[in-house]
């Protein structure tokens, strides 16, 4: 990207993520935000027989549930020897066991969905972000929902929220909240209110609006350039919705 080095969130344990708050003080309804948390859960990845906990992933409602995080954690930035193809996936990462944050419900799947071009974000790279992973799930425990897509992108300068249990912060404080500040190369970018701290194992973590729709999949921070503000960059909600409706039926 143009602006930053962008730091993405990576090794399983140790994942870079994201500058947060407890929400406060907001300008825009809270009530949507707080019951996405209810869809967020810590998933242990099987890749090649071998399981390891990575990062986070959330339920996305719709006629075929599907339990949906960062492609990147199945590869170097995850822990792994190697990043697996997204051609791959299907064979190599065979199922996810999730355990609900908010809640005691776990969810398994099945094997990882092909998401054409899905590919690791890279601070080098020209290419669209679709760092996006999806797996079918097997069973939903009822009263956990899951998330539905927003109807548009969130504009500049209106608020959204990362939901996701941060290592090494309050366990209880799953929302972060942000403030849109652009769009580029199919990214969404926003900057965290707190700009005190670094925090961790944000990678694939929702990005939500007031509503508790899903505006974007969390990938990667950075301190902007001449600015102590933190930054974060998801998968835009245009690249999240391409990349789920094309999905294999």
């Amino acid at each position: 990207m143009t602006t930053a080095t962008w730091r993405v969130a990576a090794l399983s344990a140790s994942l870079w993520g994201l500058a947060s708050c407890a929400p406060r003080g907001s300008d825009v309804p809270l009530e949507g935000a707080i019951a996405a948390q209810a869809a967020i859960c810590r998933p242990e990845l099987t890749v090649d027989g071998t399981a390891y906990e990575a990062g986070t992933a959330f339920v996305v409602d719709g006629p075929r549930p599907l339990l949906v995080t960062a492609h990147h954690l199945f590869g170097e930035m995850g822990g792994l020897d190697e990043e697996i193809r997204w051609q791959d996936m299907p064979t190599r990462a065979t199922a996810v066991r999730c355990r609900q944050v908010k809640g005691k419900a776990e969810w398994t799947t099945g094997a990882a969905l092909a998401i054409d071009g899905a590919h690791p974000v890279s601070a080098t790279s020209t290419a669209e972000y679709r760092d996006i992973a999806a797996f079918p799930l097997a069973g939903k425990a009822a009263g956990s929902p899951g998330l539905t897509l927003a109807e548009k992108e969130p504009a500049t300068g209106s608020k959204v929220w990362l939901v996701a249990q941060i290592k090494g912060g309050d366990p209880a404080v799953l929302l972060h909240r942000a403030t849109v500040v652009g769009h580029e190369q199919g990214a969404l970018i926003y900057a965290f209110d707190d700009k005190r701290i670094e925090l961790q194992a944000t990678s694939g973590a929702p990005v939500v609006d007031a509503a508790g729709k899903l505006v974007g999949i969390n990938l990667a921070g950075t301190t902007a350039e001449g600015s102590s503000d933190v930054q974060g960059a998801a998968d835009s909600l245009d690249v999240v919705r391409k990349a789920l409706s094309a999905l294999p039926g």
